[in-house]
């Protein structure tokens, strides 16, 4: 697929190595945000109690001490989109793929996708580090660099891997090709763990987890996903594996193993790392659970032709306020709550509250067609 531009304005341009100065550790803040990213997660069916018979204990703790979203809606209904959308921080109508780098379009103007237009680059300007911890289908290594970085599972080639958009046909083969690679296993999760248990841990870690997405590649309508993860220490202990009757069940079952997650990344910040009213912890996704997962749906009521919304939950470690925000509001807006609480611009949950009351309104940029639905002026 081949994107067609009529006039760009601008065109962000790449730092070069040596124009990087080292942070000042002495003078950097105690404050710390795990920004945590579940791929495909969808909050309608992971807390209906009709959709899921599994207990989300962990999740239910965090929405009656936190802030939560109702109408949260994804930059885009694609990965391929919608995490770089997220990490720039803007609405996107297309993207292209040129000489090995990814440029997002936003309105006329071509972005790069690199250390210097995402969050990382803006909060090294302010004085803050950060470190991304993924899986190898996004190979985040080599296209946001200057930040600590552990991706496993690299495809076997980077740029073939990376959100590229499919322009012409020996990539696509290719891409379809490492689509095996996209099985991850618990060494992503580890790499997840031994960031936060740092004894000096990053102003943002920014995890991308593979979960609850199932396996595009699984031929055998069953576990997907959730099957490679059964050697994993949560799942020792839940006898899951003869629940499994479809991948609708795979997909459940991995948001079980999401859920167990969120407790092992509480559990980890009770240390003297992350200091109660100095820590935020962002748990969202790039997309909502959608019936391209293969030939089968998820629930009946999941329209292809229209967005849904996605996870969203902010926590301040010692802010046990509640706040829930009922006005849809975008994806984009999560790193500049990053960089403000960095700067100590937001403090409290209400204070999040009422940054995202200022941000009304989303855009969803819809992969196949490259239309995007548009809600404004609520």
């Amino acid at each position: 697929m081949i994107f067609q531009l009529i006039s760009l304005n601008s065109i962000h341009k790449e730092l070069n190595p040596g124009e990087l100065k080292s942070l000042n550790k002495a003078d950097k803040s105690s404050r710390k945000v795990l920004w945590i990213l579940f791929d495909g997660f969808d909050p309608e069916l992971a807390f209906s109690k009709e959709e899921n018979y599994y207990e989300m204990n962990n999740f239910n703790k965090l929405l009656n001490s936190s802030v939560t979203h109702q109408k949260f809606y994804a930059p885009a209904k694609s990965t391929l989109y919608s995490i770089p959308a997220m990490l720039i921080g803007k609405n996107i109508n297309s993207a292209e793929f040129i000489d090995h780098r990814y440029y997002l379009i936003s309105k006329n103007e071509k972005i790069a996708f690199n250390f210097e237009n995402t969050i990382f680059g803006r909060l090294y300007n302010d004085g803050y580090d950060s470190a991304i911890s993924g899986y190898g289908f996004h190979s985040y290594c080599k296209m946001i660099r200057y930040v600590k970085c552990k991706v496993h599972n690299e495809p076997i080639k980077w740029y073939d891997g990376i959100f590229n958009i499919l322009q012409i046909n020996r990539i696509k083969s290719h891409f379809f090709k490492i689509g095996s690679h996209r099985d991850i296993n618990p060494s992503i999760l580890n790499s997840m763990f031994d960031f936060i248990k740092s004894d000096n841990p990053t102003n943002l870690l920014f995890v991308h987890n593979r979960i609850p997405h199932l396996c595009h590649q699984c031929e055998d309508g069953l576990a997907g996903m959730a099957e490679k993860y059964f050697n994993f220490k949560f799942r020792k202990k839940d006898n899951y594996l003869n629940l499994i009757t479809d991948r609708r069940d795979a997909y459940l079952i991995n948001l079980k193993l999401s859920d167990s997650i969120v407790g092992e990344i509480l559990n980890l910040l009770n240390n003297d790392n992350y200091i109660d009213n100095e820590t935020l912890v962002i748990f969202s996704a790039d997309h909502w659970a959608k019936n391209a997962y293969g030939k089968f749906k998820i629930r009946s009521n999941n329209e292809d032709n229209k967005p849904y919304p996605t996870l969203f939950i902010a926590k301040i470690l010692g802010d046990n306020n509640k706040f829930e925000i009922i006005e849809p509001d975008s994806g984009i807006h999560v790193q500049e709550l990053v960089q403000n609480f960095l700067n100590k611009k937001i403090n409290t949950h209400l204070d999040i509250y009422k940054f995202f009351q200022s941000k009304i309104g989303f855009q969803v940029l819809m992969e196949e067609d490259l239309e995007f639905i548009v809600e404004k002026d609520f």
